[in-house]
């Protein structure tokens, strides 16, 4: 996908990079993102006490800890081994739910 590109995406004043699969979200990003909309934003992928104080410094109303299945880094810690650190660090600054799904057999 390095070669493919979005020829008609022209938005006056937004600079968009004509390649996909950059992969390159910084924090910087998620500020840009809080000054244009009041939405909430909720940050996926959080396994650390330090990615989620930059999560909430930079305008996140919502953490979600998870290590996406292990699908991107497979020797990534689990998200259960991550929570506590993650929960005492946000200490009600953000919304904050734990999910637990089961699935009985058949």
């Amino acid at each position: 996908m390095k070669n493919m590109s979005i020829p008609n995406l022209n938005i006056p004043g937004i600079i968009v990079k004509q390649r996909f699969g950059t992969g390159s979200v910084t924090w910087a990003n998620i500020e840009w993102l809080r000054k244009l909309t009041q939405l909430p934003i909720i940050c996926k992928g959080i396994l650390s006490s330090i990615d989620a104080e930059l999560a909430i410094k930079y305008g996140a109303n919502g953490i979600i800890v998870s290590n996406h299945g292990g699908r991107i880094v497979d020797t990534a810690p689990s998200a259960i081994e991550c929570l506590e650190d993650v929960v005492n660090v946000v200490n009600g600054r953000a919304e904050g739910k734990f999910v637990l799904m089961t699935i009985e057999k058949i």
